[in-house]
């Protein structure tokens, strides 16, 4: 048995600290840095105090008599902000409770577990378009009931605005998102009253697409760098000629790549099972073939109909707009693809995407999904190609009629 008790500031990865009191006391205004390490101990595994940061990308902290983290007075940041959490990794457990938070706890990734609680206190940030969602487990064997807080999807009826695939519960932050990263449209997707002003970050001006609901503003202003647009969403002449020719060439329209991980009942996807995937053509579901990248990772392609899961997830990469329906052993999960969104039961995978591109889906591909329009030669071509053809059509008419 190693036991180890530290202080001060430590960057610690792939070590395992097994101890009878507390594992790490952080204080003295450090940072901590933790990455695949294993923490066992019988009291608060770590304590955070004094301005301290604690920054846990993955492993696993565990404690048997206390706390797994007790954040006293400084930050936790549980996880790494950005793309579709992991409900795994990191995973904290407390006799009492998970993390125990007088001060701040972001929560990124990760499953956090405690016998009285697996959260105490305020959660201050998720990740962007995910809520805390926390389950009463039972051991069959031991009869020990814990609760469990992971990260889900917020629900159709939660988002307030989206930006890019990704939901927001508030229309202040979208908006401080999407200039944040240089996204120039929002699409709002409830009515919103406004309890204070609508600002614009410093940096680029924001579109902000009505879609049918209302902003009412009372005595509260609106930056001039937000315009309001009474539409949907984001649409123009160059997006219908796109999804023209990329139905009639069997280019996937606004590829995205996708993660499922449950069937319409919410049972997770089993490894024994074989899965098959249709889309919604013509009124009827036609069954869709795929490259398969690994197990579990699968790429729109000709090679097979048959999909294997790993993990209880499947990864399917430039699937584009459209009804899907995913079977196996008489159950199913229909979702949809939008430009902009994708339904609630599946998610988009943000971490890991696929740059690679067929030429000719590289030649048609006009996504107008950050503001910016791309023209490709060849559809310049085609089109010019068309005009001409009119042309000499219309003019041999015209000399026809002359000579009748």
């Amino acid at each position: 048995m190693i036991t180890w008790s530290l202080l001060g500031i430590y960057p610690l990865e792939g070590i395992t600290f097994i101890t009878n009191g507390t594992a790490i006391i952080q204080d003295n205004k450090k940072t901590l840095n933790i990455k695949d390490v294993i923490i066992q101990s019988n009291n608060d595994s770590i304590i955070i105090r004094d301005r301290c940061i604690a920054n846990i990308k993955s492993g696993s902290i565990t404690s048997s008599n206390g706390s797994g983290i007790n954040v006293e007075r400084g930050t936790l940041n549980l996880g790494v902000e950005g793309g579709i959490p992991d409900t795994d990794n990191p995973y904290i457990k407390g006799k009492t409770y998970g993390v125990y938070n007088s001060d701040t706890f972001n929560y990124y990734d990760g499953r956090v577990v405690g016998e009285t609680g697996s959260i105490y206190g305020t959660i201050n940030k998720t990740e962007s378009g995910y809520k805390e969602q926390r389950e009463n487990i039972t051991n069959n064997e031991t009869g020990v009931t814990t609760i469990e807080s992971t990260l889900t999807l917020m629900g159709e009826t939660e988002k307030v605005a989206i930006v890019n695939n990704i939901n927001f519960t508030s229309l202040q932050g979208a908006i401080n998102y999407a200039v944040a990263n240089e996204i120039p449209d929002v699409i709002l997707y409830s009515n919103v009253v406004l309890e204070e002003n609508l600002t614009k970050p410093e940096g680029i001006n924001i579109n902000l697409y009505l879609n049918g609901r209302t902003i009412t503003q009372g005595n509260y202003l609106i930056d001039e760098g937000i315009t309001l647009i009474d539409e949907e969403e984001p649409s123009g002449v160059l997006g219908a000629i796109y999804k023209f020719f990329a139905n009639i060439m069997g280019t996937e329209i606004n590829p995205k790549n996708i993660i499922i991980y449950q069937m319409n009942d919410g049972e997770e996807l089993e490894s024994n099972e074989v899965y098959h995937l249709y889309k919604l053509i013509d009124g009827n579901y036609k069954q869709i073939k795929l490259n398969e990248e690994s197990i579990n990772e699968y790429k729109i392609g000709k090679e097979t109909t048959d999909l294997r899961t790993n993990r209880g997830k499947l990864f399917i990469s430039d699937i584009g707009e459209g009804s899907y329906k995913l079977t196996s052993n008489n159950k199913e999960l229909l979702f949809e693809i939008t430009a902009n969104n994708v339904s609630s039961n599946i998610r988009v995978n943000t971490r890991t995407l696929d740059k690679r591109m067929s030429s000719s889906e590289a030649s048609l591909l006009i996504m107008i999904q950050t503001g910016l329009a791309r023209y490709p030669l060849i559809l310049i071509i085609m089109i010019l190609v068309v005009l001409i053809l009119g042309l000499i059509a219309l003019k041999k008419y015209k000399e026809q009629i002359n000579n009748c």
